[in-house]
């Protein structure tokens, strides 16, 4: 079993339709060198985008709430932990409080708010661990951006860059973070079961669909999802590669169910327009005769 140490975040982009509506997420996880962590899910959602674009905002509101905690820090092993709104957590009536691992003042209170110092922080600092499953993100940040940037924001096919808003809020980002630790990309398939990017999947596909997402901030200890646990499920994937697999074979026929009623297409095209709009419409992919018969099995239709 794979488990991870240091910092990690997780991200995933959804987009129904592509372009359509679409979900973004991010789970954040901050831990000291004796295992002890806070976890962070983000998620929020566009009425119309592409997946490319969620999943850049994934990573840039990832890092964006980061940055933001930068005024955590420990005391004796406990989380001190300040609203990185800016708003009173907690109060002193008066006076300095001093945290002084290293002889110096962190700390101060100002109009009566408890205020800590980045600098002074313990559980910011260190190597960070970023889960991706967009080719596109990984490539474009560790890969492309630098020829972009040089080619005046233009591909080598002389097009301009997509999302070029995103990439110039996001890579900013990115530099600003390596100045608290190294960042480790690990580029992973999706659907696999590791069960950071399963959970950030449930996130966003269900921002894109309009659901209340109930999202997750407290300890590690508390977190129902074994984040630290990032092998892939073998029973998963080979599941998903079967998937895909059968979406890429040759079709023998569509079939579709409207009313009870059932057709056989040559085309996709046939089969959609026969089922689009329709309430309780059904459809399939049919490979061979015998997987016809499976499928009006599975439906309940006599062939």
């Amino acid at each position: 079993m794979n488990r991870e140490s240091g910092h990690i975040i997780f991200t995933d982009g959804s987009s129904l339709g592509n372009p359509g509506p679409g979900g973004w997420a991010a789970i954040i996880l901050l831990q000291n060198k004796s295992g002890r962590g806070r976890v962070f899910e983000l998620g929020g959602r566009d009425k119309h985008t592409t997946n490319n674009r969620m999943e850049l905002m994934a990573l840039i509101e990832g890092l964006q709430r980061l940055a933001m905690l930068q005024g955590w820090t420990e005391i004796q092993g406990l989380a001190l932990r300040i609203n990185p709104q800016g708003q009173t957590l907690s109060q002193i009536q008066s006076g300095t409080l001093r945290i002084n691992p290293q002889g110096q003042t962190l700390s101060q209170i100002q109009s009566g708010t408890l205020r800590i110092n980045p600098k002074g922080s313990t559980l910011y600092l260190g190597d960070l661990t970023i889960y991706i499953d967009s080719s596109y993100v990984h490539k474009g940040a560790t890969m492309w951006s630098h020829g972009w940037m040089k080619n005046g924001w233009q591909t080598k096919a002389k097009k301009d860059v997509e999302n070029r808003d995103l990439w110039e809020t996001l890579l900013p980002l990115l530099e600003e973070r390596k100045k608290f630790g190294r960042i480790i990309w690990k580029h992973i398939p999706g659907h696999s079961g590791i069960a950071g990017n399963e959970r950030a999947d449930e996130i966003a596909t269900g921002f894109a669909k309009g659901d209340d997402v109930e999202l997750f901030e407290g300890d590690l200890e508390n977190y129902s999802i074994d984040i630290l646990n990032t092998a892939i499920d073998d029973d998963v994937a080979l599941k998903r590669g079967a998937t895909r697999a059968h979406s890429r074979a040759k079709a023998h026929s569509y079939l579709s169910l409207v009313n009870g009623k059932v057709v056989r297409h040559t085309t996709w095209a046939d089969c959609e327009k026969r089922v689009k709009g329709k309430a309780g419409a059904r459809y399939k992919k049919a490979l061979s005769i015998e997987d016809e018969k499976q499928i009006l099995k599975m439906w309940g239709v006599h062939p």
